[in-house]
């Protein structure tokens, strides 16, 4: 049983961080120039996000350190982190 019960909770923890990455980039905690930058560079959620490395998220258009650090850490609170 208790085998059963942690396979559980596995599964539980992985459909929690499927259902995470499919949050929209308004949803995350991080400012409107952030948010605008992100999307204009038609990133739309945060498993969008996640598929790029930090240093192409800097490259993008309208994003800069400061924004990228915003980023990181929003995506640390969600037990997240970049490629």
């Amino acid at each position: 049983k208790a085998r059963e019960k942690k396979k559980k909770e596995k599964g539980k923890k992985e459909e929690e961080e499927k259902d995470v990455k499919k949050m929209k980039i308004e949803e995350l905690k991080i400012s409107e120039r952030t948010k605008n930058a992100l999307i204009k560079n038609n990133l739309k959620t945060v498993g969008g996000i996640l598929r790029k490395s930090e240093e192409s998220l800097r490259e993008l258009e309208g994003l800069g350190e400061k924004g990228v650090k915003e980023i990181k850490k929003a995506l640390k609170k969600l037990n997240l982190e970049l490629k």
